[in-house]
């Protein structure tokens, strides 16, 4: 036994037709569906964790702002697009972290800013960046 195929706007007509309310299951149906986007969607919140400090063998002495995600997206540290995502950060918080850093470590002209990128607690992973400092913004130093 075979079932013709309907349109889904005869469905639903079908529906109202038979008496069932069409308005409620159109209601029910959006509400699941806004429930569920936050589930499938990461909502990342990037957390500046820590700044400081950074004295470096090769490079002198600089400022280093560390970063965190919340939560950590899946393949974040393998992405392609992860230097990118490093200097856009920087570039966010820089203007507010370097004058913050200068005045109370009393560094007037760093050699660099460094983001460190963590993840987890002691036993966590992290990328470390360094840029140059220009205008009060993230400089690619490639």
């Amino acid at each position: 036994m075979q079932f013709p195929l309907q349109e889904p706007s005869s469905i639903l007509l079908g529906l109202h037709q038979t008496g069932i309310f069409v308005k409620p299951f159109v209601i029910l149906v959006g509400l699941i569906v806004l429930v569920a986007l936050p589930v499938s969607a990461q909502d990342v919140q990037w957390k500046l964790v820590d700044t400081g400090v950074l004295t470096h063998s090769s490079h002198g002495k600089g400022i280093e702002m560390r970063i965190q995600p919340d939560p950590v997206p899946k393949g974040l540290f393998g992405s392609d697009n992860l230097d990118d995502l490093i200097l856009a950060l920087c570039n966010h918080y820089a203007p507010s972290v370097i004058p913050f850093v200068q005045q109370q470590a009393d560094i007037e002209d760093p050699d660099f800013i460094s983001v460190r990128l963590i993840s987890g607690g002691a036993f966590g992973r992290y990328v470390l960046a360094r840029y140059a400092i220009s205008d009060g913004q993230c400089v690619d130093l490639r």
